[in-house]
């Protein structure tokens, strides 16, 4: 999100904000391996495989607008943050 080409100050100054409040998770070995199962199971992007993977590693939920991309791994849990209830 930070490297978005059109990123305006505040937007990056607000997202740094948001950001600096969450817990990083560094990939683990384990985690790159079931990121390889999983581009081996559907075309994917290794950042989201590693995001996905991650979040399958530590049984979290994974929060995204995008949530058709990661819909077909049917052990994620998916939620979508702007999604009207």
């Amino acid at each position: 999100m930070l490297g978005y080409h059109s990123l305006k100050p505040s937007e990056k100054a607000e997202l740094e904000n948001f950001f600096s409040r969450l817990t990083i998770i560094y990939p683990t070995t384990e985690e790159f391996q079931r990121a390889i199962e999983l581009r081996q199971e559907h075309a994917m992007s290794l950042g989201d495989a590693l995001i996905a993977a991650s979040a399958l590693t530590h049984n979290l939920t994974l929060a995204t607008h995008n949530t058709k991309d990661f819909e077909w791994i049917k052990s994620l849990d998916l939620l979508n943050p702007l999604e009207e209830e």
